[in-house]
């Protein structure tokens, strides 16, 4: 092995804790007093400042008519898409429905040429 492997795992090595260990570790946990993550105390601490407050109440605002806003935004696109693909489906139903009729009205007017032609001929 490599003389860092072998300083690795030398120091790696199990050691079972020294004797009155836990006893000593749960007195400090039971001394201790419950208090909130010192995080969430300095974001508590920051509330008491006037300015402050007036800033995050107008940050939220700000936010809120965004997000208000955003999703109005969405909700017309999503109205503009869907109008858009009813009017591309008329079209298409519309145009399918005229090329019947020109192709009904051809094969009339082939039926009378056709038939011009016979009374002529005759």
């Amino acid at each position: 092995m490599k003389p860092l492997e072998e300083e690795l795992k030398s120091a790696l090595v199990r050691q079972e804790a020294p004797a009155g260990f836990r006893g000593r570790l749960m007195g400090r946990i039971a001394a201790e007093p419950d208090r909130p993550w010192p995080r969430l105390r300095r974001l508590i601490s920051l509330i008491g400042y006037p300015r402050l407050r007036w800033a995050a109440a107008a940050t939220l605002a700000l936010l809120t008519i965004a997000g208000v806003w955003a999703v109005r935004r969405q909700e017309d696109r999503r109205k503009v898409e869907f109008a858009s693909s009813q009017v591309m489906f008329a079209l298409r139903f519309a145009g399918s429905k005229l090329n019947l009729a020109m192709a009904h009205a051809e094969a009339i007017e082939r039926k009378q040429a056709s038939s011009e032609s016979a009374m002529k001929s005759k």
